[in-house]
């Protein structure tokens, strides 16, 4: 991590490290990149994006737990309004946290 911060928790054997400005990665205790994801704060808004559990991981909420601390992170730093965009996939299991679908998202490629 490049940062002057650095926060590490550790939860049912799972260590949490933090940086700001944020990306947030999950590692088992062998040291193992488990979940990750990252934020960015535009004004009062925080964009989540990348916010991946590696398949060997899933179904234990790490993916949760990401999320938790990037919108702890975006809180403390003022957000109120968080967006984030998701495959189908991810979508459905945002919806299950009690996230909203308002607007459809586009991805666009430009190469010159």
């Amino acid at each position: 991590m490049t940062t002057a911060e650095l926060v590490r928790t550790w939860a049912a054997g799972w260590a949490v490290s933090r940086s700001t400005p944020p990306p947030a990665e999950v590692h088992s205790v062998v040291g193992e990149s488990a979940a990750q994801g990252q934020m960015a704060a535009l004004g009062r808004a925080a964009v989540v994006d990348r916010v991946v559990t590696q398949e060997a991981h899933r179904r234990r909420g790490l993916g949760g737990l990401v999320m938790r601390t990037l919108a702890d992170h975006a809180v403390a730093e003022g957000a109120t309004l968080g967006v984030l965009g998701a495959t189908d996939e991810g979508r459905a299991r945002y919806e299950t946290l009690g996230r909203k679908t308002h607007a459809p998202l586009a991805a666009c490629v430009y190469r010159p």
